[in-house]
């Protein structure tokens, strides 16, 4: 089986999208595009465009990947909650002729990933994760299967939160985070860095047992990476969290990674 590796991420706040001016995008995304975007999108998009800017991929290093060959997998737990509320809202006030066409566009949980795969012309696999609080982690752990198994060679994921409305407001810590991964030989013959190598991934859900579903998760995690079982500093996540919240410290993890050269990286997630 292939290796995947993570060449790029990073971490931005919904603050970046609120000053006058949108923020820097190295890959040069237009601010008129940006600006017709809900905040989940937008945030999704630079995110996912600025790690790209720190893997050293340009949009014409992606076009020698092959557009067939890059998957986006975006992981969300709220996901357009809030825009939903927006365009209700104003729907039963006005009704249906004050419904806003621009709105109903990112009416669907999926609007952040088809909005990265238009930008960056990614024609392979496309996933959206909902699986709750831990959808961030799950959407890394999937791409790396992508690349392991050959489905991809690059693969753009992004764990994304905005808080708003009356479901959402307060739930989560807004954000997101991205992750660049590659097929580990192409990764090196193209001289880009691999911040950890993605070894194993485990998830697991034991009713009412936390603690025994995070050791059942620890287990496998290992298993697939085949190695000696050890025990893993926990991500920390919050019970009512949203998905970037382990995202996020799995992000600064990857900050200070050794390399591909380390143990590898193991993505173990747990509910109960």
């Amino acid at each position: 089986m292939r290796a995947a590796v993570a060449t790029g991420v990073s971490l931005l706040d919904p603050d970046l999208l609120g000053g006058a001016s949108p923020p820097r995008a190295p890959l040069r995304l237009r601010a008129a595009r940006l600006g017709r975007m809900d905040p989940l999108c937008a945030l999704a998009l630079v995110a996912a465009d600025h790690a790209l800017a720190d893997a050293g991929l340009d949009l014409g290093a992606l076009g020698q990947v092959g557009s067939e060959r890059v998957a986006v997998v975006v992981g969300t737990r709220f996901g357009c909650h809030g825009t939903n509320e927006d365009y209700f809202r104003q729907l039963l006030a006005e009704g249906p002729r004050a419904a806003s066409p621009r709105l109903f566009a990112y009416t669907l949980p999926s609007s952040p990933l088809g909005e990265i795969a238009i930008h960056f012309a990614a024609r392979g696999p496309a996933q959206t994760v909902t699986s709750g609080r831990h959808a961030g982690l799950e959407a890394v752990a999937r791409g790396a299967e992508l690349c392991a198994l050959g489905r991809a060679d690059l693969v753009i994921a992004v764990a994304v939160e905005i808080g708003g409305g009356a479901l959402v407001e307060g739930a989560c810590a807004d954000g997101a985070v991205a992750v660049i991964l590659e097929e580990a030989a192409l990764a090196r013959a193209a001289g880009r860095v691999a911040l950890a190598r993605v070894a194993g991934a485990g998830s697991a859900f034991v009713a009412g047992r936390p603690e025994e579903a995070a050791a059942l998760a620890r287990g496998r995690a290992f298993a697939e990476a085949g190695l000696p079982a050890r025990p893993i500093a926990p991500l920390p996540v919050e019970a009512g969290g949203g998905a970037v919240d382990a995202a996020r410290a799995l992000c600064g993890w990857l900050r200070g990674a050794p390399g591909e050269g380390s143990a590898g990286l193991v993505v173990a997630s747990a509910e109960g």
